[in-house]
């Protein structure tokens, strides 16, 4: 694994992720000033999920035809000036058009990123995915808290701060272009395996466990909030989407590993299966053993994210980076559309409603991953790559 290209690479998913974590607390600062109500904050986070997400594949599609290394820094910028344009409160026209410019620039960055990565992990692609998902997952818990900071601190001037520094990783990215294109050239001509046919059927399977952990990953974070005032005790809701989402950071650093050496099947049947008997614990408790019940989920709901990339990606060897848009940003853009079920669920039936339903999510979950065939649960053991290690300058 060359860890120096895998770090460069997960600096640059922490930054484009830092902006996707800034936009539900710019779009709370912006209501009073530009009047929004519920549903246009509904219609500008939909927005987003659409161009961030749902578009990956395209953008996927476009990285296995050209190798374009450059998506990676104009991704960046193009995320930066989305989300920094939108919070100087422009009408809200304008707003959705910035919030869109910004998604597409995650769209960009994210399969070109984790293509470029399973192609510098060598024989440790569990481990290099997590590497390289840690640093989004990171800069997605971080981005709401180092964007109110700003705010409080110099004010007027945290959209201009938080676009240098975003500039700042693009030009890094910028410098690393060429190099990354040549590792990527070089691996594809030491590869056997590019040409083996896929496997639809497997490929659907793991889009469908994204799919529901998207929408139950999504549900928790939108509604941990608002069942903070039952659960918390004295906690507030912060304490419970932070635990939740840095849990995940722990977890997805040792998933990876974990992989690597037992099986990515294996570990992802072990991150599924105790989700809900933990989410009917949660309902149950309240104060500090609801913290770390929620703490354990969110590890375990939130490590199998680097694994299910990987694994879509060695179903589709020819196309690394519609794997990487299909698994990391289409299944879960679709289960994030769940979040609306969950949300009219809530309306209805009551908030218990809702949790109970996202506590059965997983079940489903369990089932297609235990019809995943063996075959993958050796696939990443036997990956054949002749480089394993490539040496990038920059």
């Amino acid at each position: 694994m060359n860890r120096r290209v895998i770090g460069l690479l997960s600096l640059g998913h922490l930054t484009v992720d830092v902006y996707a974590g800034v936009l539900p607390v710019l779009l709370y600062l912006l209501r009073p000033t530009l009047h929004l109500s519920y549903l246009m904050i509904g219609v500008a986070s939909l927005l987003f999920t659409i161009t961030s997400s749902v578009i990956q594949p395209i953008f996927g599609y476009l990285s296995d035809r050209r190798h374009i290394a450059e998506l990676l820094p104009i991704g960046c910028v193009l995320c930066a000036f989305g989300i920094c344009a939108a919070s100087l409160g422009p009408s809200f026209p304008v707003l959705l058009l910035l919030i869109a410019v910004s998604g597409c620039g995650s769209a960009l960055y994210h399969p070109e990123g984790a293509k470029t990565a399973a192609f510098f992990s060598g024989d440790q692609r569990a481990s290099g995915m997590s590497l390289f998902s840690v640093g989004g997952s990171i800069g997605y818990a971080c981005g709401p808290g180092a964007f109110l900071v700003l705010h409080d601190v110099v004010h007027g001037f945290a959209p201009y701060a938080l676009f240098a520094f975003g500039l700042i990783v693009a030009v890094r990215l910028a410098m690393a272009c060429a190099p990354l294109r040549r590792g990527v050239a070089l691996h594809l001509a030491t590869r056997s395996d590019v040409h083996e046919p896929v496997a639809w059927g497997v490929v659907a399977a793991v889009l469908g466990i994204v799919a529901i952990r998207g929408w139950l990953h999504m549900g928790l974070v939108f509604f941990l909030p608002y069942w903070a005032g039952k659960a918390g005790a004295g906690l507030s809701a912060g304490a419970f989407v932070s635990g939740f989402l840095f849990a995940g950071v722990v977890g997805t650093l040792a998933a990876g590993p974990l992989a690597d050496r037992f099986g990515p099947r294996r570990v992802l049947i072990l991150s599924i299966a105790p989700l809900t008997p933990l989410l009917f614990l949660f309902l149950a408790v309240q104060g500090i053993p609801a913290l770390v019940v929620i703490g354990i989920t969110g590890a375990l709901v939130i490590s199998s994210f680097s694994i299910t990339v990987v694994m879509a990606q060695q179903l589709m060897t020819k196309h690394q980076g519609m794997a990487a848009g299909l698994s990391n940003g289409f299944a879960s853009g679709i289960g994030g559309l769940g979040v609306l079920v969950t949300g009219a669920l809530a309306d209805h039936v009551g908030l218990t409603a809702s949790f109970l339903t996202l506590a059965v999510l997983p079940l489903p979950a369990i089932w297609l991953a235990l019809s995943l065939p063996a075959s993958v649960e050796s696939a990443l053991r036997h990956v054949v790559v002749e480089e394993r290690t490539l040496q990038v300058a920059g």
